[in-house]
């Protein structure tokens, strides 16, 4: 059980070690550190892997407001993708821990900073929209896929979204910053 806000939050062994341990519990300062050193590992893997990323619109970020940079979910390597383009430092919102904590590419995205949640279970998404509002007021970045899981449909460009978003800008005066991925084959 682990304490999330105000609400007792069931989680399994591992997440809870997770919720507990030093790399979560890293200040900010630390991780905009870390920052450059992670976008270039980022970059270079996604230029090993083939990526070809092509921006449709520069994307010239100036503000002094926190940003919750909402983005279109749809394939793997989303976040790889999504952090070469941004630049920018942020805490990832992932909905994944099975598949992100406990490799190599977790790792790294735990050092710049994740909150991780259950979308299924009520007090751990508010868990984590406390948890967002924190760091958001801290001035610190969001990287949140709204939609909650991949979007493979052509006719509907943007899933129903789920959870919080409006609400966690309006708490903390966050810009929201719309992103839309498109990606065929390996560009």
């Amino acid at each position: 059980l682990f304490l999330g806000g105000n609400r007792v939050i069931e989680l399994s062994e591992e997440r809870l070690k997770f919720e507990n341990s030093k790399i979560n519990k890293l200040n900010h300062k630390v991780r905009l550190l870390f920052h450059p050193l992670l976008w270039i590992v980022i970059t270079l893997r996604n230029i090993l892997s083939g990526y070809e990323v092509i921006r449709l619109n520069k994307m010239n970020i100036k503000t002094k407001k926190p940003v919750i940079f909402c983005i279109t979910h749809i394939g793997k390597a989303d976040i790889e993708i999504s952090a070469q383009i941004l630049k920018k430092h942020f805490y990832l919102l992932s909905g994944d821990f099975e598949n992100v904590h406990g490799n190599l590419d977790g790792f790294f995205l735990e050092l710049h900073g994740i909150i991780y949640l259950d979308k299924f279970n009520k007090n751990d998404t508010k868990s984590a929209k406390e948890k967002a509002v924190k760091i958001l007021n801290k001035n610190g970045n969001i990287m949140w896929f709204v939609e909650g899981t991949w979007n493979l449909s052509e006719n509907l460009p943007v899933l129903p979204l789920p959870f919080g978003v409006i609400e966690v800008a309006q708490k903390t005066g966050a810009l929201i910053l719309p992103v839309a991925l498109e990606q065929y084959d390996k560009n």
